[in-house]
């Protein structure tokens, strides 16, 4: 945490005063600082990436389509705590890039697998 403080003051710092407005800086310390395609896919019928508002806005939209993937799909029970959440944006961002592909290290058991198909799905996209 005390870390976090440093780079809040830097970034005030460097950014502040006369060059950028506030709203500038105070919009670069928003949390969660996650971008995302999916949530306005819905509204716009396309990808675009729009930062997330809140946690809660985040976790809504993945429960919603963690159910669209059980009802087709081998039923996942995942908790969606908010390092589960920023993971599976970053494996829709990696996959969403053309090519895109992503190497998932951790312990056996951490739900690398389940994210990954819960971020393929998103996308639309099939895995075998």
């Amino acid at each position: 945490m005390e870390d976090i403080g440093y780079l809040q003051k830097y970034a005030e710092d460097a950014f502040g005063g006369d060059v950028f407005e506030k709203s500038v800086v105070d919009s670069m310390m928003v949390e969660p600082l996650i971008y995302q395609p999916f949530i306005h896919e819905k509204e716009t019928g396309d990808f675009a990436y729009m930062p997330t508002k809140s946690w809660d806005q985040l976790k809504d939209v993945l429960e919603e389509k963690l159910e669209e993937y059980n009802e087709t799909n081998i039923v996942m029970n995942l908790v969606l705590f908010k390092d589960a959440m920023s993971h599976v944006c970053r494996i829709v961002r990696m996959l969403f890039q053309p090519g895109g592909n992503a190497l998932l290290v951790g312990v056996g058991g951490s739900g690398k697998q389940s994210l990954a198909k819960l971020a393929t799905f998103i996308l639309g996209y099939e895995t075998q």
